[in-house]
This record gives C-alpha cells, structure tokens and sequence, in this order.
C-alpha cells in the first residue's frame, strides 16, 4: 500500500486537489504557500517602516496586502498550479519594483533581490518559463539603471538606513526565506523517498511478473511434453496399419482391394497430421540445437518427391526437379531441411489439382543454397500472404479444414527455417500458382565416400613411406 505524504502546517491553506497531484506539483504548491505567507508579512511590515512618503509606504503595503489575495484564494480553491506559479513571480517581480523603487532606485540595496525571481523560477517552472522569467526580472533590473542615466529618480527621503537596522524586519525576512528554502529541501527530501517507494514497487512487481511468466512457461512446456509424446504413442501404431494395409492389397479381391487402400490412405492422413502434430511442438519448445552434420541435399530433394509419387500421380501433376549446384554434400540440419521440404511439396501437391509442380535448387553464392517450390494450384490471395503461417489457418480461412490437414503445416516449415537462419517467402496468385522461397548457409562438404577413401589414400601412402 502507498504511504500518505507527510503533512505540513501550510497545507491548511491549500487545496486537496494540489496537494495530491504528485511531489513535483505539491513541492510546488507548498512553497507556494510558504513563501506566500513568510515572505507577504515580512514585506508589509519592511515597507511600514520604511523612511519614505507616508502615502507612498501606505500604498505599496496596500497593493502588496491586495496582491496576495487572489494568490491565496487560488491555492485554497485549487485553481489550477500553472496559473498560481505564473501570478506568484509576475507578483514577486511587482513587488520588487515596488521596493526598489522607494528604496532609493538604482542606489538602492535591494536591488539584489531580483536573484529570487529566477531561483523560484528553477524550481516551480519547465526550462522556457525559466528562460523567460528570468529574462523579465533581468529587464526590471536593466529598467532602474536606465531611468536614472535619463534623469528619472525616485521621490527625495527614500533610503534603506532605518530599515536595516530594524532586528525585527531583517528577522521577518530572514525567516521567510530560510523557511521557504528549508521546506524545498525538505520536500525534494520527500520526493525522493516517494519515488524510490514507487520504484520498489515496481520493481516487486516486475518480479511477480516474471515469476508468473516463468510458471506460464513451464505449463506450456508440460502441456507440449504431454501432446508430443501422445502424439508419437499415436504414430507408432498408425504407420504399422498403414503399412499392414498396403502390404494385404495386392492379394485382395478388387471391392476389399478398394477398402484396404481407402485405410490405407485414411491411416496416412492421420500420420501426416501426427507428424504436423509432433514437428509443430518440437519447434513451439525449441528443445533441441540444430545438429550440424554432412548430408546430400539432392538425395533430401529427391526424397520428399518420392513421399508424394503417388498423391501427384494420382493427380496427373508433373512433378519437375532441379538440383543446380556445384556440390551437392553440404553441411547442415538435414532433418530440419527435410521438414521444411515435406510441408513445402505436400502443399503443392495437395492444393493442386492439374498442372505440374517445381522443386528447384541452386547455388546464390559459396555456401548459399536457394530452394525453390512452384505449383499451378489454387493459389493465395495477397490479404492471406501472412496469415497462413499462423497455426491451424489454412488457405480459405478455417481454422481446420475437414479433409486438407491440420493447418499446422507452413507455421512448422517456418519455425523450421528461422531455426536454421532463413526465412521463407511466398509469391502467390489465385488461380495461377504459389512459389515459396527460402535460403540457407549450408557450407560446402566432402561427401562421407570421398572422406573415407582420402582417409584410406593417405593411410596407405603414410605406410609405404620409408
């Protein structure tokens, strides 16, 4: 719970509604107030004593009793701070010149005074209030010298003798200005516990966020364990069904032919959507590093061609390969590749119905290889560019299409690929075709055979050697 600022005397006089706007604006206020009451009755009473004119003294205690009145109705009825830190200097500048001028005018020792104006300045106003502030007491200054090079000089008998000899008036004074300064320090004082209080706060509760994210994470990280290994509990039995029906197919009758091969087909589909299942929460936890290791990345084309064989061939679709490299062993995440290949040709071909299908891969640069996939399916609209990369959204905007998959497919591929240090891009026009792109560093690499009969090359030579 936040701890009630420590009252003041002075705030009797002044509104709840300054007080509780914050340490800055009750700092403010309450020197405001302060310096207001101190300081207003010291001057009258300097100014009654003052060897001047008698109406003279009498009007500049009248004027300087009167102006300080709306100053104290606006901090009693909350008017608002900017207005009543305007009206205090443009009244602190007033009753300068008053002073100043039956003082004795440009001879006079009060002249030092207007320093105040822009020390209350520094304290109650932005930096261009200050600038300018101080530059009008600094004009008021300037003014006295100028009226007297021109001749213009206060009324004969003002002098500031008497008046520093007063204990009384000099005590006054003194008191205002100490006691307004001494509540700046000790309100600043204030302001710092405050916001170091505030500070502490915030710092608890950045802490209980982190502890509850944390708490977050590790249920997600459950719930993710728990659904991967469900989710291969599932796998495991499937494959064998799909496998035990492809292998009782040809020595079936053709009408128990055609339901072997329709659970055959209904046994791959839920594989497919197992394997979505399985690769989607290994990259939502990022459990394992990249393995970095040598692999053929036309034999990784080729096999994720051969995966979908029979879906395109069932289709009439051509499937069209292009493998444009100058080394085709390369050193990378050959599982992860394989992944992000599988989804990328299983889209093609399953949102394809006639045409032909494009897997390309070429050399951009020493170790950059660029892969290509290109159909002539039903294409994306450009407003869905993004949005199909999100979990369970598919082309027409279901969250799950009945018979097209999980939907869980493109935001693996492109976990797979940042993961690896590219991202996929796609050019799409409905009703013409989709081209996904996406570029890997995969350093150039010798392939195991090579390595092995260089290893068995230099063995032999280092044992012929005399």
């Amino acid at each position: 719970m936040e701890k009630a600022p420590r009252p003041h005397a002075i705030d009797r006089l002044v509104h709840p509604r300054l007080l509780g706007a914050g340490p800055r604006e009750r700092l403010q206020v309450r020197l405001l107030a302060y310096t207001s009451v101190l300081l207003g009755a010291g001057l009258v009473a300097f100014v009654l004593k003052e060897p001047a004119d008698a109406t003279q003294r009498s009007a500049v205690a009248a004027g300087i009793s009167v102006a300080t009145v709306p100053l104290a109705l606006a901090l009693r009825l909350g008017w608002p701070l900017a207005f009543t830190r305007r009206y205090f200097l443009a009244l602190a500048i007033g009753v300068h010149v008053a002073l100043v001028w039956i003082t004795g005018g440009a001879t006079s020792k009060l002249l030092f005074a207007f320093v105040m104006v822009p020390l209350f300045a520094a304290n109650l106003c932005a930096l261009a209030e200050r600038i300018a502030w101080s530059l009008a007491a600094l004009a008021a200054l300037a003014g006295f010298y100028l009226l007297d090079a021109v001749g213009v000089r206060p009324p004969a008998g003002a002098s500031l003798e008497s008046a520093t000899l007063n204990p009384v008036v000099l005590t006054s004074v003194t008191l205002a200005v100490f006691a307004a300064f001494g509540l700046l320090v000790d309100s600043r004082l204030q302001m710092q516990v405050e916001l170091q209080t505030r500070l502490e706060e915030v710092e608890q509760a950045n802490a209980r966020t982190a502890e509850a994210q944390q708490a977050l994470f590790r249920t997600n990280d459950a719930k993710a364990m728990l659904l991967k290994r469900v989710s291969r509990c599932f796998r495991a039995p499937m494959k064998h069904l799909t496998e035990d029906a492809r292998a009782t197919e040809d020595g079936l009758p053709p009408d128990l032919r055609e339901c072997a091969e329709m659970i055959r087909a209904s046994g791959q589909q839920l594989v497919d959507k197992i394997e979505d299942i399985v690769r989607f929460m290994e990259a939502l936890s990022g459990a394992a590093p990249s393995a970095q290791r040598p692999f053929d990345v036309g034999a990784r084309i080729e096999r994720a061609v051969e995966r979908v064989h029979s879906a395109a061939q069932a289709k009439g679709l051509d499937v069209r390969v292009s493998i444009d490299l100058d080394h085709r062993w390369r050193c990378g995440d050959p599982s992860r590749l394989s992944g992000i290949l599988d989804t990328l040709i299983g889209n093609a071909v399953k949102f394809t119905e006639a045409g032909h299908i494009g897997v390309r891969a070429s050399q951009t640069g020493p170790d950059q290889v660029r892969f290509e996939i290109e159909d002539t399916g039903i294409g994306v609209p450009a407003s869905d560019h993004e949005r199909i990369f999100d979990p369970f959204v598919q082309v027409d905007g279901s969250t799950c299409s009945r018979d097209r998959g999980s939907g869980l497919g493109l935001a693996v591929a492109r976990r797979l690929a940042d993961s690896l240090g590219g991202q996929i891009a796609l050019e799409s026009t409905v009703g013409v075709g989709s081209r996904f792109t996406f570029e890997l560093c995969l350093p150039t690499a010798g392939s195991p055979v090579a390595v092995s009969a260089a290893k068995a090359s230099r063995s032999t030579s280092e044992g012929d050697a005399p």
